[in-house]
């Protein structure tokens, strides 16, 4: 496939906006043809303006999914830390029981043979 088929929508608006300006500039030349050149670069300047109008609507489609993407990061970010205050608390826990299990069976094994 054609690498300028398989571009996203914002490229090609960058594209026709690029191409669109390079046609206005040659209409502007005055050794173009001189009948309706006037009407030309109006058309060429109106749809200029829609492709750029098209491009700031792309733009603002791509943000909110930036920002869902960097308040996800938050999230499992916090949750990521949740998780490993939970490991360690009960890690914590687990060494204060089998210290105190160790404690309890000496003390049976001392009053065993007792």
């Amino acid at each position: 496939m054609p690498r300028h088929l398989a571009d996203t929508p914002a490229r090609h608006v960058r594209r026709a906006l690029r191409l669109l300006e390079e046609l206005e500039d040659e209409l502007r030349v005055p050794a173009s043809s001189i009948l309706g050149r006037r009407d030309h670069v109006v058309l060429v300047v109106a749809v200029r303006r829609r492709l750029r109008l098209a491009a700031a609507a792309l733009r603002a489609a791509e943000r909110p999914r930036d920002g869902f993407l960097r308040e996800l990061v938050r999230v499992g970010g916090i949750v990521l830390k949740g998780v490993v205050s939970a490991a360690l608390g009960a890690a914590f826990l687990l060494r204060l029981v089998s210290r105190s299990m160790r404690g309890v069976v000496r003390l049976v094994f001392t009053l065993r043979a007792i």
